[in-house]
C-alpha cells in the first residue's frame, strides 16, 4: 500500500493510502515507527501491522491521558488498560514507557500523597497506608515516606478535625459530642488512643463550645411534644428520664431541668 497524503490536525496526522478507503488517524511514534513519507510503499504484512498499531496506539494515548489528567500508579495503569483488549506484551511495553518518562514512578506518588493527604486532608496515617496499597504501592516505599508523619503532627490534625467537626455538633450532650468525634477521627485513620489523648486535652473547648444546658433543653422540649402528641398513659418524668438519659444527659442533670420547668405532666 502506497501512501497517498500525511497531514497534521491537531496534534494527530491523518495518513490516507492509495487504493484503501478509510484514512487513518495516528500518533507521531507511529510516523516514525513506518517512517511514513507521502509515498511510502508498506507491503501488506507491514499494512496489516500498521494498522494492528494503530488500533492499539488508541489504547496507549488514552492511557496517556490518564496517567497525565491526574496522577495514577502503576497498578492503576495496569487496571486502566486491562478494560481494552491490549495483548500482555504490548501492555507491558506502554507502562514501561510511561515510567521510563517518569509519568508513572509509584515512589514520587507515594511522596506526593502522603504529604497532601497528611498536611492538607488532614487523613491519619493508617488510612494513608490503607489507601496506597491499595493502589499497588509496596509497604517499603510508604514506611519510608509515612514516617515523615510524626506525632505532632498527628495531634495537630487531631485538634483539627475535633473543631470542624464541632460546627455540627451542636445540639448534643457532651457524652454524644465524645463519642462522635472519637468515631468520626478514628474513621479518618487515627489510633484511637490517640484521639482519646488529644480529645481530653481539648475537653474544656469541646463543652464550651457546645453548650450541654442549651442542647438538653432543645432535646425535652422535643421529647415533651412527643409526649403530648402520643398520649401515654404513664408518667411524663417515668418517660422524659430514659430518653435523655439515652441521649447522652446525667440523671443529676436531668432532675435538675425538671426541678426549673413547669409543666401539668
Amino acid at each position: 500500500m502506497k501512501v497517498k497524503s500525511l497531514g497534521l490536525k491537531k496534534k494527530k496526522y491523518i495518513v490516507e493510502f492509495e487504493e484503501v478507503d478509510e484514512s487513518f488517524t495516528v500518533s507521531e511514534e507511529i510516523i516514525l515507527e513506518y517512517r511514513l513519507v507521502k509515498g511510502k510503499i508498506l507491503e501488506e504484512e507491514s499494512f496489516n501491522a500498521f494498522k494492528e498499531s494503530v488500533r492499539q496506539d488508541k489504547y496507549r494515548q488514552k492511557l496517556l491521558y490518564y496517567t497525565t489528567y491526574k496522577p495514577r500508579t502503576e497498578k492503576e495503569a495496569s487496571l486502566y488498560l486491562d478494560k481494552f483488549d491490549v495483548p500482555q506484551n504490548a501492555k507491558f511495553k506502554y507502562i514501561n514507557h510511561l515510567k521510563k518518562t517518569n509519568i508513572l514512578n509509584d515512589e514520587v506518588f507515594a511522596k506526593n500523597y502522603i504529604e497532601e493527604y497528611s498536611e492538607f486532608r488532614l487523613v491519619g496515617p493508617s488510612k494513608i497506608k490503607f489507601d496506597l496499597i491499595k493502589k499497588g504501592i509496596s509497604e517499603k516505599i510508604i514506611n519510608k515516606y509515612l514516617g515523615h508523619y510524626n506525632q505532632e503532627l498527628v495531634e495537630e490534625n487531631i485538634k483539627k478535625l475535633a473543631i470542624k467537626k464541632l460546627k455540627s455538633m451542636k445540639n448534643k450532650s457532651m457524652q454524644k459530642v465524645m463519642i462522635s468525634l472519637k468515631t468520626f477521627i478514628t474513621n479518618k485513620g487515627y489510633d484511637y488512643t490517640d484521639v482519646k489523648n488529644e480529645l481530653s486535652k481539648m475537653k474544656a473547648y469541646i463543652s464550651s463550645s457546645i453548650d450541654e444546658d442549651e442542647a438538653l433543653h432543645k432535646a425535652y422540649e422535643r421529647y415533651l411534644l412527643k409526649y403530648k402528641r402520643s398520649a401515654k398513659s404513664q408518667p411524663f418524668k417515668n418517660y422524659i428520664i430514659p430518653k435523655l438519659m439515652q441521649q447522652g444527659y446525667t440523671y443529676q442533670k436531668i432532675l435538675k431541668l425538671l426541678e426549673g420547668v413547669n409543666n401539668e405532666y
